[in-house]
């Protein structure tokens, strides 16, 4: 039997056990990706997009990864799924800028530190969940398109009290920082530590 057989089959049985109607809203048994929180995590971008376009399950009840919010700018925008590690990070697509971001990498780095692992295909797979684009360090621009899209409320977990890098340069060596307790930003001491995310808009060759 085939992987996807394998799957078909324990979801049915999962299905089966629970006796939810809900689990079977689309006519098919869920994925084992699906029963267990994670997809996107291989092919190629379409398809784990639509991979995670599928309903999730939890305790029966489906839930779709897409969200629908309120920006600053008091209009709605829309963010999905493109990733999600099994309990791991997650990658979102801003889909109004066509922009996706990654989680934060764990602990607090430099700007020039920041740089280089967003970059380095190598080291950002932790919190890139290998999707195939060319991330990068935001620039300030980036953060501020996302503030009126509404990511602090878009993206779960989204750290209000966290300080981000971006590679906007300031000035006397000074580097803009996104601020997201008020979504604002301010320049901040190029080796002081921050926390970092990625993001990507073009996909490369695979």
């Amino acid at each position: 039997m085939t992987d996807r057989g394998n799957q078909y089959y324990l979801g049915a049985l999962f299905c089966f056990l629970q006796l939810s109607s809900n689990c079977w809203a689309l006519g098919r048994a869920p994925s084992v990706e699906h029963l267990l929180g994670y997809c996107g995590e291989l092919g190629t971008l379409s398809e784990r997009l639509s991979e995670c376009e599928k309903p999730k399950y939890e305790g029966g009840v489906g839930e779709l990864y897409r969200r629908v919010v309120l920006g600053a700018d008091k209009k709605s925008h829309a963010w999905r799924l493109a990733a999600k590690a099994l309990q791991g990070p997650e990658v979102w697509l801003d889909e109004e800028a066509g922009v996706f971001w990654s989680d934060p990498f764990e602990g607090s780095l430099n700007v020039s530190q920041a740089t280089t692992i967003c970059a380095d295909e190598d080291q950002n797979g932790d919190v890139t969940v290998g999707v195939p684009l060319q991330f990068r360090l935001p620039d300030a621009q980036d953060y501020e398109v996302a503030e009126i899209h509404g990511i602090r409320a878009a993206i779960p977990g989204f750290e209000h009290a966290a300080i981000y890098w971006t590679q906007t340069w300031g000035a006397t060596s000074v580097y803009m920082a996104y601020f997201s307790r008020r979504g604002k930003l301010k320049g901040e001491p190029k080796n002081a530590k921050h926390r970092v995310r990625c993001i990507a808009r073009q996909a490369r060759q695979l």
